[in-house]
This record gives structure tokens, sequence and C-alpha cells, in this order.
């Protein structure tokens, strides 16, 4: 059913209008430079305009540069690939599960012991925490190793510059006029996500996912004070320690299948919920953190990890050298 639109579907559908207008008028003039090679055009008030161009900001989306600039962790670029398949993957398999017909062989499905993998795929948004505090924290000691000091203004403002505009809009979006395009089943789960406490107070308070983006942090800090030295660890070291970081995040993702199944074999005791509950999130980031650090600088064991679009497929090149 169409509802009116409110003064805050107006004042969003405006601003969008106009920065739709500002990237279709700076994509002609960028065309019309280009094929005209005016040079002066491009210098004078128009330089303000270009940064819009649909034209070219298209094409850089859609580049494929398979070069490693310096100061690039090139580990970080698998990584990241890896993780937001698993993220699409998982709400994917979630979003059928809701919708499924059949609720008998639904719940058979839910209890397998490799769904795991799916009912606990929010560590991949817990990766992405992880890899933004640490290129958050490299960017920082750079800037300080470079100019010899911090700027904090300076660093907030280039925060605010880059996050604002691209959260302000998808926040305008589900604020306003998402309720003309939300209908049937996910329309009753969206209002569900709005009221639920746990949804709002829990899942998605920055805090409670504060632990692996301050493990990145912490080691955006050891790679500025390694400063591309390796350390030398022995053989044992290596193997206990990606032993170990193996072994915690099979526990993490299907640890918990008794307390999972539908229904549950086990009961959520206090010690379990504190333990589980309170350090999960942060000992994922520890995880990342560990392979983040054998790959780059860590090992006594030389690793370079290259995933990249090859023409027409994933090359994975692993390369390792012990001294």
């Amino acid at each position: 059913m169409f509802t009116a639109f409110t003064a805050g579907d107006i004042a969003f559908i405006t601003v969008v209008s106009i920065l739709f207008s500002l990237m279709l008028a700076a994509g002609i003039v960028d065309v019309y430079i280009q094929n005209t090679n005016n040079k002066t055009l491009a210098k004078g008030g128009l330089k303000y305009l270009l940064p819009f161009s649909v034209y070219t900001n298209t094409q850089k989306l859609f580049e494929l540069n398979t070069k490693s600039s310096p100061g690039t962790i090139s580990c970080l670029h698998g990584i990241k690939v890896l993780s937001m398949t698993w993220v699409i993957f998982g709400h994917q398999q979630s979003a059928s599960l809701q919708l499924n017909a059949n609720t008998q062989d639904m719940w058979k499905r839910v209890n397998k012991f490799l769904y795991q993998a799916i009912a606990n795929a929010y560590f991949s948004v817990d990766t992405f925490f992880m890899v933004g505090g640490l290129l958050l924290s490299c960017s920082a000691f750079r800037q300080l190793k470079r100019t010899g000091k911090f700027n904090v203004a300076l660093f907030f403002l280039h925060r605010l510059v880059r996050l604002v505009p691209a959260i302000a809009i998808v926040t305008g979006l589900y604020a306003t006029v998402v309720h003309f395009f939300m209908s049937g089943f996910f329309a009753d789960f969206w209002h569900y996500c709005n009221a639920d406490v746990y949804y709002n107070k829990v899942y998605l308070t920055p805090w409670c996912r504060a632990g692996p983006w301050l493990v990145g942090i912490w080691l955006g800090y050891i790679m500025y004070t390694q400063d591309h030295k390796r350390v030398v660890l022995k053989k044992w070291q290596v193997v206990g320690g990606w032993t170990a970081a193996v072994c915690t995040g099979v526990l993490l993702v299907f640890g918990v299948w008794s307390y999972n199944t539908v229904p549950p074999k086990a009961d959520y005791d206090i010690v379990t919920q504190v333990v589980y509950g309170g350090l999960q999130r942060f000992m994922w980031g520890v995880i990342m953190e560990t392979w983040c650090n054998v790959i780059s600088f860590f090992v006594a064991v030389l690793a370079s990890v290259e995933l990249a679009w090859r023409g027409s497929c994933w090359d994975v090149l692993v390369t390792i050298k012990v001294n």
C-alpha cells in the first residue's frame, strides 16, 4: 500500500537527486574534456566538479590492477575476498532458511555440524573490524613517521570526510524512503529488527565489536615498530602458532554446535555465556592478527600470498622459503 511522502522522504530524494545530477553533469564534462583534450578547461573551476564524474569513477571501480604499491599489506586482499564471500553466503543461506516452506527439512539442515559455518558467519564481519583497525593504525603511524607529528584534528577531519557521506546516504535511505520498497515477510522482519532489543543493543553496538578492532590497532603498531624487519622464529614456534590459530578458529565456529541445535542439546550456562560471549570476537581478531603477522613479518618463513584476478580465474600462489 502506498503511503504519503513525509518531509524526510522529500529531503532525502532532493539530496540524492542533486547528487545524481552532479554525477551526470560531471560525467558529460569529463567525456568532453577527454575527447577534445582540453586541459585548460580541466584546470579551471570545473576541476571541482570532475571528482563527481560517473564516467571516470566507474572506470576506477572496475579497474583490475594486480600490482602492489609500496606499503601494501597484500595478504589483506585475500582475507577480504574470502570474508566477503562468507558474508554473502551466510546472508543468502539465512534468507533462504527463513522462507523455507518445509520446516521439517529446515531443522534437519540447521542441526548439521557443518551448518555452524553459516550460523556463525558473523565472524566474517569481525574480520573487517580487525582489518579496519589495522589500516587505520598503519595510516596514522605512517603519517607520524613522515611528518614527525600526529595532527589529531586533521586525522578526524579526514575520517569524517571519507566516512560521513556514505554513512549519511545509507542511513537516510533506511530512515526515509525504504518503507516504499518493503512489503510482505521482509517488511515484518525489518520492523522486528528495529524493535529487537538484542539486535539493537548488542549486535549493532560498536563497543560489542571493539575487540577485533583494537587487535587491528595493536597489529598496526607492531608493524610500525618492526618496519619491514623480520623476526626469525624457530620452526616449532611457527608450527605451534599456526596450529593454535587454526584450532582456536575451528573451536569458535564449530565449538558451540551443541548449543545451536533445535532443540539445543545443551543449555547456555553462565560460565559459557561469559567466556564465549565475552571473548569470541576478541579471539577471532587475534586469529586474523596471527595470520597477518605470520604472512607479513613474524616468521622464520618468508611467505608471500597473492590472491589476484588473472584473466578469468583466481590464482593462489604461496611461496615458502625456510632460512
